[in-house]
């Protein structure tokens, strides 16, 4: 059972009129306003940058022993002042703390790592691929192969073995795909060839 510190909440207050009467009936709702903070039950302001208000948040900057009603941002996200819902990096780029004021605090996606939008983290660039710092992902081309994860430039797509052909991009196990009976395959090829006429293999 959560309980609420009631002069931290913002009071609405609604009234109506009793026709017959005449007499005013006043309503006082407490109401959780998200971005905010409140005293003496009235809003006093925006939460601050690095800092989330959900309800009952009586400071500017809370930190995260009043969770589960607020706190710093949440890590890898970052929250301008006011905000409602932490914000996420855009793709290429990570937040590796909490309490991120703004976008400016996002770093880079690091040679090597994956950083995918809306992720918190980066992860290691596939087999098969190569991951340059701060862009997209891009696979080995056709002809070659890279069987490492967590590789960060083109010089990771080696040509694909003699004996084995490569007609793929993005390939990370070449010896599934041997050369076939009555075809050779020399370094870096992408198809087989048929052996000559006269000859067999």
């Amino acid at each position: 059972l959560l309980k609420f510190r009631m002069d931290f909440m913002c009071v609405a207050v609604h009234s109506y009129k009793n026709k017959t009467t005449k007499s005013k009936t006043f309503i006082f709702l407490f109401v959780p306003f998200t971005g905010k903070y409140c005293t003496g039950g009235q809003i006093a302001g925006d939460c601050q940058a690095g800092h989330i208000c959900f309800s009952s948040i009586g400071v500017p900057d809370p930190d995260n022993s009043y969770q589960p009603n607020g706190g710093l941002c949440t890590y890898g996200f970052y929250c301008t002042s006011g905000i409602n819902t932490p914000a996420t990096c855009p793709p290429n780029s990570f937040i590796d703390k909490e309490g991120a004021v703004g976008q400016g605090e996002c770093q880079p996606c690091p040679g090597g790592r994956i950083c995918p939008e809306n992720s918190t983290v980066s992860e290691p660039c596939w087999a098969g691929w190569y991951c340059m710092v701060n862009e997209d992902p891009a696979m080995c081309w056709n002809g070659t192969y890279n069987d490492q994860p967590g590789m960060s430039d083109s010089s990771a797509c080696l040509p694909c073995p003699a004996g084995y052909f490569c007609d793929e991009t993005g390939i990370s196990n070449y010896t599934t795909k041997p050369c076939p009976l009555g075809y050779f395959c020399v370094n870096a090829s992408i198809y087989p060839e048929p052996c000559p006429t006269g000859s067999y293999r």
